[in-house]
């Protein structure tokens, strides 16, 4: 295949590459804010730029980015763990000290349009739908899982809820999964999308990263174990690289095409 990108593909090569593969990647995301130093396409580039990897090794073709996303209030809990009073309303990452706010679909409107893409998929013969998430909105999660699941139990189509997206384990000390514009989702930008980050836009390192202040958290803390300061250990001033983004990508890759193979191999055994 000259591209796994969809769009740029002619339709013999789409023909061609559904009856050798019949595995189609639906990347997934919104336009959120990831603090004053990342772009707000984050979450679906990242979650793009692992598709393509994952097609690479499995086959298949990507769909251009969904840039549609979904989130929720914080709970009083979980707001006090980011170092507000508990009793604010605040939605996903648009925190009061923002400059700009997120693209929050409704999560009705974001299921919606998610189940009717992943429909059209299904209908044009795509056997393996894997929808890979960038954002870890709770309620986001919820809709994409159930949607993967009521859609393979109705027959025609294996779809997967992916996650573009580490876990603590096996990063390096300082850094965690699942944070939000921290050290790790830095780094893979400075992989991806280098000219996009401008590590000058946030304080000198002397001043710490106060969660309220800039809405860049570690996965500890969404986790509901904060540092006691509530500031990010994560940091990205200090804990980033590309070089660290490219090994972050390749480990996400890894997870994704895991569960695609597994897929492809149950309806091989047909």
């Amino acid at each position: 295949m000259r591209t796994r990108r969809l769009e740029l593909l002619r339709p013999e090569e789409i023909v061609a590459e559904k009856q050798t593969r019949p595995v189609v990647y639906l990347p997934v995301g919104p336009l959120e804010w990831h603090g004053p130093h990342l772009p707000l396409g984050v979450d679906p580039l990242v979650a793009h730029a692992a598709a393509l990897g994952a097609a690479d090794q499995t086959g298949g073709v990507v769909v251009p980015p969904l840039y549609l996303g979904t989130d929720v209030a914080h709970s009083p809990d979980a707001l006090r763990d980011l170092g507000f009073e508990g009793d604010e309303q605040i939605v996903g990452m648009d925190f009061p000290a923002n400059s700009v706010r997120s693209l929050y679909a409704d999560e009705a409107i974001f299921a919606a349009t998610v189940r009717h893409v992943v429909d059209m998929l299904a209908e044009r013969g795509w056997r393996v739908v894997a929808l890979v998430s960038g954002h870890g909105g709770e309620n986001q999660v919820e809709a994409l899982t159930r949607i993967a699941g009521e859609i393979t139990a109705a027959g025609g189509a294996s779809v997967l809820y992916c996650r573009a997206w580490l876990d603590t384990s096996g990063l390096p000390a300082g850094h965690s999964g699942g944070g939000h514009a921290d050290a790790t989702e830095t780094s893979l930008m400075m992989h991806l999308h280098p000219e996009s980050v401008e590590l000058a836009a946030l304080p000198t390192s002397d001043e710490p990263l106060r969660n309220v202040d800039w809405a860049i958290i570690d996965g500890a803390t969404f986790e509901g174990r904060p540092d006691q300061s509530r500031t990010v250990q994560a940091d990205p001033r200090a804990l980033s690289s590309a070089a660290d983004g490219e090994a972050y990508l390749q480990a996400i890759v890894t997870g994704i095409v895991d569960q695609v193979r597994e897929a492809l191999e149950a309806i091989d055994g047909d």
